[in-house]
């Protein structure tokens, strides 16, 4: 399946403030996968991309991706 395919699920993103200025954005069901950004908008961008190699490197390592949150 295509990375963007799993993107299209309804995977939990979480958006933090950071203390400093900017945001941190993460994939919940993705371990590891997160992304910064100066605003939410850059964040939940950069963790788009971040979360397509992610799911680029599960599959070709065979990993298992889990289902949504919202679908268990």
């Amino acid at each position: 399946m295509d990375p963007r395919t799993y993107l299209n699920l309804p995977y939990t993103r979480v958006l933090t403030p950071d203390e400093g200025g900017g945001f941190s954005a993460e994939i919940l069901e993705f371990p590891g996968c997160f992304a910064e950004g100066d605003t939410v908008t850059e964040a939940l961008e950069h963790l788009e991309e971040v979360a397509v190699l992610w799911l680029q490197v599960a599959l070709e390592q065979g990993w298992a991706i889990l289902q949504p949150l919202r679908f268990n």
